[in-house]
């Protein structure tokens, strides 16, 4: 998969403005074509995803939030079951240590979960996956 070639739309959450701007420079360095929106929380991020949604796919493309596992308005799976209902697709990744229960959540909400410190490595792949839409032969 050529990466220049991806485009669409990355919410990156967090709370905390170190870990969101890292991971806002990591992708926006790995995928130049994609448009970015921050949020500083998940109440935050639930707005964004609202109002992306009532955009037409042509304007914003794919759409995929990444966000931390916990947060304390709301947390990462509660954005997931957020972007589950919401009335264009939305794709989540979760970052962050989870117990059996979230993972459980996460895969139930089709949520990616990446946990430990080498997930930052696999974060670029797997939202660049995530904003190419499926070929058909």
């Amino acid at each position: 998969m050529e990466l220049a070639a991806v485009h669409g739309t990355v919410v990156v959450a967090e709370e905390r403005a170190p870990v969101r701007e890292y991971v806002r420079g990591l992708l926006e360095r790995a995928l130049p074509g994609v448009a970015q929106v921050s949020a500083c929380g998940g109440a935050a991020v639930l707005e964004v995803i609202d109002s992306l949604s009532s955009l037409e796919p042509s304007e914003r493309g794919p759409v995929v939030v990444v966000s931390s596992v916990h947060m304390s308005d709301v947390d990462g799976l509660g954005v997931a079951e957020h972007a589950w209902c919401a009335s264009s697709p939305v794709s989540v990744v979760l970052l962050g240590d989870s117990t059996p229960d979230e993972r459980a959540r996460a895969r139930a909400l089709e949520a990616v979960l990446i946990e430990g410190p080498e997930g930052f490595s696999r974060l670029v792949a797997i939202v660049a996956q995530l904003l190419t839409p499926p070929t058909i032969h």
